[in-house]
C-alpha cells in the first residue's frame, strides 16, 4: 500500500529540518511572506482600528485562559497531608484606590473626547470667519472712511505726522481757492461740482468749503436737473397718444428697429411735429396739466421725428404741407 499525502509531507519536513541551512532558508521565506501579508494598523480607519484592537484583546484573553488551564492540568494533585494553600487577597484600601483610579481615568477620557470635538468645531468656525473676513476685505466693505483715518492719526500718529497732514490740508485749500479765482468758467464749474459732492454733504462740510473757497451757494444748484416723478397712468396715456395712427406710423422692415436698455421695438415715425402733437393733446385733454418739455420727455424711444432720408423713401407722408411743417 502506497504512502498517503500526509505521510509524504511529514517525511519531506523531516528531511528539510535535518539540514540546518535548508531550515534557515525556509524560516526566512515564511517570515517574509507573513510580513508581506500583514496589514499595518496605521493604514486603517478609526473604526477598523477599534475592531482590530478588540480582536487582539480577545485573542490575548483566550491565550491566557489556555495557559492557565494548561498549568492546572499539569500540576500534580496535592497530598492530603499538606495544608491548603493560602491565597493572597488584596486589601480593601487597594481595591478602593484601584476603583478610584479607573473612575478618574474614565472621566479624563470623556473630557478629552469632549475637548477634542469642541476644538474641531472651533477650528471649523475660525476657518469660516477667516473666509468671511477675506471676502469682506476683497469687496471693500471695510474700507476706511475720512473720519476713521483722522481718528487713527490722532490715536497712533506722531506730532510730525499730524503736522504734515494739517499742512497738506491747508495747502490744498489754498490751491483750490487760487485756482477758483484765476480759473475760467470750465474750471470753476469743475470745482463747484467737487464741492457739491456727496462726501462733503455727508460730513456736513459744504458750508465750510463754500466759505473757505469763496464760492457762491447759488452756483452750486445751477445746471442741476430737477427730477420729476410721473405717474404710470400719465406715461401710458401719453405713450398711447403718440402711437395713434393719426400721430405716428410704423415702418415695416426687419431691420427697422430701435433698442434701448435691451428692449427692442419696431421703429415709428411721427406724422407731425412734436409741438403740433402737443397742441392736439392739450385740445383733447384740456384739464391735463403737463408742459411741452414733459410731453417731449415722455415720448417713447422708438417713436422718432422723420429725417431727410425718411422723407425721400417713406410713403407715409400725406401732404406737402405736413412735410413743410416737419422740416421747417
Amino acid at each position: 500500500m502506497g504512502m498517503s499525502a500526509a505521510e509524504r509531507q511529514r517525511r519531506y519536513r523531516q528531511r528539510r529540518d535535518q539540514d540546518p541551512e535548508r531550515r534557515r532558508q525556509y524560516l526566512l521565506k515564511e517570515k517574509l511572506r507573513n510580513k508581506k501579508n500583514q496589514i499595518s494598523i496605521g493604514s486603517e480607519t478609526e473604526r477598523g482600528k477599534r475592531i482590530t484592537r478588540r480582536k487582539w484583546t480577545q485573542r490575548k484573553r483566550d491565550q491566557r485562559a489556555r495557559e492557565k488551564n494548561r498549568k492546572i492540568f499539569m500540576t500534580p494533585p496535592m497530598s492530603p497531608e499538606s495544608p491548603p494553600p493560602i491565597q493572597a487577597q488584596s486589601s480593601r484600601q487597594k481595591r478602593v484606590s484601584e476603583s478610584k483610579r479607573k473612575m478618574v481615568m474614565n472621566r479624563c477620557y470623556k473630557q478629552n473626547d469632549y475637548l477634542r470635538s469642541k476644538l474641531q468645531f472651533e477650528r471649523k468656525r475660525n476657518s469660516l470667519l477667516r473666509q468671511k473676513l477675506h471676502r469682506s476685505l476683497k469687496s471693500n466693505k471695510l474700507s476706511e472712511t475720512p473720519r476713521s483715518r483722522s481718528k487713527n492719526i490722532l490715536r497712533t500718529g506722531s506730532v510730525k505726522t499730524v503736522k504734515k497732514t494739517l499742512d497738506f490740508h491747508h495747502a490744498l485749500l489754498e490751491e483750490l481757492k487760487t485756482s477758483y479765482k484765476k480759473g475760467n468758467g470750465k474750471m470753476k464749474k469743475s470745482l463747484t461740482s467737487i464741492v457739491s459732492g456727496n462726501i462733503l454733504r455727508k460730513y456736513k462740510f459744504r458750508a465750510k468749503a463754500i466759505s473757505i473757497l469763496g464760492l457762491s451757494s447759488a452756483k452750486l444748484y445751477q445746471g442741476k436737473r430737477r427730477s420729476v416723478c410721473y405717474s404710470q397712468r400719465l406715461k401710458h396715456k401719453i405713450h398711447a397718444f403718440y402711437q395713434r395712427s393719426d400721430n405716428s406710423h410704423i415702418i415695416p422692415g426687419q431691420k427697422q428697429t430701435v433698442t434701448k436698455n435691451k428692449v427692442k421695438k419696431q421703429k415709428h415715425l411721427l406724422l407731425d411735429s412734436i409741438l403740433n402733437i402737443y397742441r392736439k393733446y392739450k385740445t383733447e385733454h384740456p384739464k391735463e396739466k403737463i408742459s411741452y418739455t414733459s410731453f417731449s420727455r415722455l415720448r417713447p424711444f422708438w417713436i422718432k421725428p422723420p429725417t431727410q432720408r425718411d422723407r425721400d423713401t417713406c410713403m407715409y407722408i400725406k401732404s406737402n404741407r405736413a412735410v413743410k411743417n416737419i422740416f421747417l
